[in-house]
Parts: structure tokens; C-alpha cells; sequence
């Protein structure tokens, strides 16, 4: 029962229930209270009042001095909690799948644990949709409009989805002019993709899904090596591809053409305080984002 410890120390340490009540500001018959509740709480006496003097029992030391200890412990507590809300520190839990985690999310951790040197990053790379209380994690990436839930939801940034092929690839087979021209080649998809994607080439589209396909994964990794081994052409998010498309392994093939824009979403517990780690990390990487 805490109601009351820290009224009964306030009142050893002015000697007096009137001084005592003076300091918390309440009147005195509520200290009164308050102490004859604690008091009963503990079956014993705490202290002995009399018209000219206040002094403890025994036992009334006794306790007095483990309750100073705790009161101490809850000070100390208090201050470290205000110390790591301005400086993030401590483990930090984050999920996301493997190609956002490559591609983006390890030159983000880069820059941070360079800037918070006394935070450690736990990165759980997964795509599958964690419980993240039940899982203790503390901040999620996840692709794609999300159904509605307790977590809170930030957006990181957009990307789409487009066509990549090796240049082996594309040396063997017939030259690609058109999304008509798809028909004729192999495509690599995701086995767990979303359905219903549109690629757009101005006024033309077309459903990926009604294209033939004898090569499906279902890691997004997978389906980029496989487009880099020569095996066809895959539909890729462009935010993993740029350095694939950079180091020569893959290139855009019709690069006007791509599905229209999907978040990139952060995630993230509801709670009444953000803690210092979650808020700094999405700073980052936002501010990362933007350049």
C-alpha cells in the first residue's frame, strides 16, 4: 500500500501534522487520515502523538527508514526516465522484410548507432506481420496500405513496382518495345505477392496476373537473384533495386512503366509516451529519406 507513505515521511520529517500539511498543501484532518489508514493497513502504531510532541515507535522506525530507501529509489527512477528522453538509450527492437531491410534500413542503422552510440538495435527481419506487443518489438516496416489496428502508423516514403532484368537476359530474347511484348518472355513473381497489380505505360496497362509465369517465390530477395541469374524478367519495388541497377546486375526494362504508388509505412505501439528510441530512429531515418 503506497497511499500514504509519502505523507507519513513528510510528517516525520516536519515533527509536526500541521507543518506536514502545510507543505503537501492539504488540510490536516486529511494527513490525519491518511496516516490512521496507513497505520491500519499495517496493524501497528507509527507514531505516538501527544498535545506537546510527535514521536516514532519502533516499528514506526523502522518503517520510516525502508520508506526514505524507496522514495529515494522512485527519485532516482524519475530522474533516469527524464535522462533518456533526451538521450535515446537502451535496446531498440525493429522488424521488417528483407529487401527494405538491405536497402534501406542498414545505411539508416549506420547513421544512427553512429549518432546514439548507447542504443543496441535488435533487427528482426521477417515478413511476416509480428504481434509487436506480444513479440516485444518496438517499431515495424511494413509495405502497403494496412488494415486498421491499435498501432499508430507513420509514413516513410512511397515507392512502385517495376520491371528488372539482367542484361544477359535481355542479350537471348526478343527485344521488349511494349507491355504487349511481355507476353513473350518469362516473368519471375511473388508467389505471396499482392494481386491486382496494374502496370502503367501511359494510356496502356496491364494485369501482371494475366501474363504466364513458371517462376514464383515468395521472398523478394529470391525473386531479385533470380532476375540477376538470367531466369527472366521480375517485378521488383523500385527501392531495392537501385543498387542492383547501379552495380549493372539488373536494369529497368520499359522504364516508364510501373504500378502506381505504395507507402512504406512505420509502425508502432500505441502508447502515451513515444519512447525516446522509436521517435529518434524515425527522425532519422526520415531525414535519410529525404536526401
Amino acid at each position: 500500500m503506497l497511499d500514504g507513505v509519502d505523507v507519513f515521511v513528510e510528517v516525520v520529517n516536519a515533527s509536526s501534522f500541521s507543518r506536514a500539511a502545510a507543505r503537501l498543501g492539504m488540510p490536516a484532518t486529511t494527513v490525519s487520515a491518511r496516516i490512521k489508514r496507513l497505520e491500519e493497513h499495517l496493524g501497528t502504531t507509527l507514531l505516538q502523538r501527544t498535545t506537546r510532541r510527535l514521536s516514532l515507535t519502533d516499528a514506526g522506525e523502522r518503517y520510516y527508514a525502508h520508506c526514505v530507501q524507496a522514495i529515494e529509489a522512485v527519485l532516482e527512477a524519475e530522474r533516469a526516465v527524464a535522462t533518456t528522453l533526451d538521450e535515446p538509450r537502451g535496446r531498440l527492437r525493429i522488424t521488417a522484410p528483407a529487401d527494405l531491410a538491405q536497402a534501406i534500413l542498414v545505411p539508416t542503422i549506420k547513421t544512427y548507432l553512429a549518432r546514439y552510440p548507447e542504443v543496441t538495435i535488435d533487427l528482426l527481419v521477417s515478413n511476416q506481420f509480428d504481434d509487436l506487443v506480444g513479440d516485444g518489438i518496438d517499431l515495424a516496416v511494413r509495405v502497403g496500405e494496412l488494415p486498421s489496428s491499435s498501432l499508430i502508423v507513420r509514413r516513410f516514403f512511397t515507392s512502385a513496382i517495376a520491371l528488372w532484368a539482367a542484361p544477359e537476359y535481355l542479350d537471348r530474347h526478343k527485344a521488349i518495345r511494349s507491355l504487349a511484348d511481355l507476353a513473350e518472355h518469362q516473368l519471375i513473381r511473388m508467389r505471396t505477392g499482392r494481386r491486382g497489380l496494374v502496370l502503367k505505360d501511359g494510356a496502356d496497362s496491364l494485369n501482371p496476373d494475366d501474363l504466364t509465369s513458371n517462376l514464383r517465390v515468395d521472398d523478394m530477395l529470391t525473386c531479385r537473384a533470380c532476375a540477376e541469374s538470367g531466369l527472366g524478367i521480375a517485378l521488383l519495388p523500385i527501392f531495392s533495386q537501385a543498387q542492383a541497377d547501379l552495380a549493372g546486375r539488373l536494369v529497368r526494362v520499359l522504364p516508364r512503366v510501373q504500378t502506381e504508388d505504395f507507402p512504406v509505412q512505420f509502425l508502432y505501439p500505441r502508447q502515451s509516451l513515444v519512447p525516446p528510441t522509436v521517435r529518434s530512429f524515425i527522425e532519422t531515418a526520415l531525414e535519410a529519406a529525404e536526401h
